[in-house]
């Protein structure tokens, strides 16, 4: 069996960025996912009542429109 190849910290560090640009370019979606999920948390916590009532007609609008197509959540 051959050894592992030992890397230097340069290399160790160019590979770690090559790996995580080709992980965010195949997750895209996963990180735009994310990016939204964070941006909404923050803007309910900053949010006023009307922000907050908006926000529930909002997701029972979506809750509505999953439920016809007989989708899961």
């Amino acid at each position: 069996m051959a050894r592992p190849k030992i890397y230097t910290k340069e290399q160790e560090k160019k590979a770690r960025k090559k790996s995580q640009k080709k992980w965010a370019k195949k997750n895209q979606s996963k990180i735009d996912y994310n990016r939204a999920k964070s941006a909404t948390k923050k803007f309910v916590k900053e949010a006023k009542k009307e922000d907050i009532e908006l926000v529930e007609s909002w997701i029972d609008e979506r809750k509505t429109i999953i439920n016809s197509e007989g989708k899961d959540f």
